[in-house]
């Protein structure tokens, strides 16, 4: 694997401000991880350098019509799991809210900050096919969990947990404690400090004692969008009145302007779900308005992710053909100019490098749009059964 301070070394190398076998300073490196993420961070405008776009899901609320994204904001998935290394493992119906998504940066017990989900591995993401795993852009193996307890007949009291997370599943040990005893039952407790039911009954006064990992809860949110490109809702389909689970019929969605959005005169009109949205960006969070105000929906938004910055410079890059060497030569045609190197040999060379990289990126980030064509007895007015299934019956 790649880090970063792997790509400011190799950039420092080819511009001539390091020799063979040399490294960097610790002040060298800081400068070159700086401006590498002041450059990821402008290749993120560069819709072509992006190299993929982010689906985010989110349930509409009813009589809802604003919703925040980015850190902290208010659209965001929820779901148990658990991590190896960079291995993430989502058990079935682990997702309690929104929906898994490649890009998400992920907190919960053990996480580091920036960590991301940059890979499906058995794992499909959305909220239906999430089961399975997942990799991650760095390590984040979570501990097993040591605390101080006491079991009385099937109920285990804990009063101190210096790490981990208790669940259902985990496997409690410790003096006196019957081997093979499992947590089968919280009663009141999240995760730490509180009361669980115990597979075997027994009595054990307060000691030391360990457990087995078992999924814990892990929040992940999205970063905040700089265009939304496409959207559709999906709205759920029952049968003899129940839902359907993962059944619905999905229908699109219109991007407004801001003019466009302006003239909307009432934009509190109650209606079944969202036919369109208005997405204004700000500096931290960005703000989804939709119209009219839904009384149900799934909310499916495309958009171009922004160019992941890294957050140490030992982090693991994972990143498709190209790019490396991409980051690494056009970190070189930054650096020329800090180093005072203005050979114009060496900075044609370099220039012209650079510019390669970058136009080979575009040119495999550039596919025809995929245009799909329906029967033309789909979008005529006289198909009344047919009609009401592509707009809900909007005039």
């Amino acid at each position: 694997m790649t880090t970063p301070f792997d790509i400011v070394t190799r950039a420092m190398k080819d511009i001539g401000a390091l020799a063979a076998g040399e490294v960097p300073t610790a002040d060298e490196a800081q400068d070159g991880f700086d401006m590498l993420n002041d450059m990821c961070a402008q290749w993120s405008n560069e819709n072509m350098m992006v190299f993929y776009k982010t689906e985010i899901i989110f349930p509409v609320v009813q009589n809802q019509t604003q919703y925040t994204i980015g850190p902290g904001g208010q659209v965001g998935c929820t779901f148990t799991g658990s991590i190896s290394g960079t291995t993430l493992t989502i058990p079935s119906n682990g997702v309690t809210s929104g929906a898994i998504t490649i890009g998400q940066t992920l907190t919960g017990i053990g996480i580091a900050a920036g960590t991301t989900i940059v890979n499906f591995n058995s794992g499909g993401g959305g909220n239906v096919n999430e089961a399975g795993t997942y990799t991650l852009s760095q390590n984040a193996t979570t501990p097993n969990p040591i605390f101080t307890g006491s079991i009385s007949g099937t109920t285990l009291t804990v009063s101190a947990i210096s790490v981990g997370y208790l669940g259902v599943g985990c496997v409690v040990s410790g003096t006196g404690v019957t081997i093979g005893t499992t947590i089968t039952a919280v009663i009141s407790a999240s995760g730490g400090v509180g009361t669980y039911t115990v597979s075997a009954s027994q009595t054990v006064g307060s000691v030391a004692m360990t457990g087995t990992v078992t999924p814990f809860p892990i929040s992940g949110y999205y970063e905040r969008p700089l265009t939304i490109e496409s959207a559709f809702v999906r709205v759920t389909t029952t049968s003899n009145g129940a839902p359907i689970y993962g059944g619905g019929l999905d229908y699109p969605v219109a991007i407004f302007a801001l003019e466009q959005y302006e003239s909307i005169g009432l934009k509190q009109l109650n209606g079944p779900w969202p036919k369109g949205l208005y997405y204004q960006a700000s500096e931290n969070l960005g703000t989804i308005y939709v119209w009219p105000n839904p009384a149900q929906g799934e909310m499916h938004i495309f958009a171009y992710t922004q160019f992941r910055t890294f957050t140490a410079q030992t982090n693991d890059i994972a990143l498709p053909p190209g790019y490396i060497n991409a980051l690494r030569w056009c970190l070189a045609e930054r650096l020329l100019p800090m180093y005072g190197k203005m050979n114009q040999v060496q900075m044609a060379m370099i220039n012209s490098l650079a510019a390669q990289a970058k136009a080979t990126i575009k040119r495999t980030n550039m596919r025809p749009p995929q245009v799909a064509r329906y029967p033309d007895t789909l979008l005529m007015g006289k198909s009344k059964d047919a009609g009401f299934i592509m707009d809900g019956g909007f005039a």
